[in-house]
């Protein structure tokens, strides 16, 4: 959905400039994933870091995105039954260095997409992960970023929350 920018119109001119820096960092990252798997993220303006404040920014992009664009897969009672049940995690280090061995190019794609993001928005303060997976948002989200998605998680940065979908195209 960043890729979306004229849907933005409700939020802030950073909020949108930086979807659009997410957009094109998820895209570069998304070369390097095995077909048919696809990826996508999305960025939300969540001040303080307020993780109950969460829900209702996702679920306002959402609906924005529906009214204009449409998403038959999903309704709009879909996107009210959002409920983030997300477990925090310290930051893992992102850290793209070229000492490291890294397992495949994915892993390293994923560090230099997390370092460059950095340059954006600052350090990550944690990361949320759904408590237990399937979740009943995976089956909204999927349609509305990806055909299908079969993960998803959050890292925290200094008022915004990134969003990395996982799943497919096909």
């Amino acid at each position: 959905m960043s890729k979306e920018y004229w849907g933005f119109s409700a939020e802030d001119g950073e909020t949108a400039f930086l979807a659009g820096v997410v957009d094109v960092l998820s895209d570069e990252l998304s070369l390097h994933i095995e077909y048919p798997q696809d990826l996508d993220a999305d960025i939300f303006y969540v001040e303080g870091n307020d993780i109950s404040k969460l829900n209702e920014a996702v679920k306002a992009r959402m609906h924005t995105y529906k009214d204009r664009y449409g998403c038959d897969q999903v309704t709009h009672e879909d996107i009210d039954s959002i409920n983030f049940d997300l477990e925090y995690a310290p930051v893992r280090e992102h850290e793209n260095d070229e000492k490291r061995k890294y397992k495949d190019e994915y892993e390293k794609a994923s560090a230099e997409f997390y370092r460059k993001l950095e340059w954006y928005v600052g350090k990550p303060s944690g990361e949320y992960s759904p408590v237990s997976l399937p979740d009943k948002n995976i089956r909204v989200l999927g349609p509305m970023y990806m055909s299908f998605a079969w993960y998803y998680h959050f890292t925290a940065y200094q008022d915004y929350f990134v969003l990395v979908i996982i799943g497919t195209s096909e």
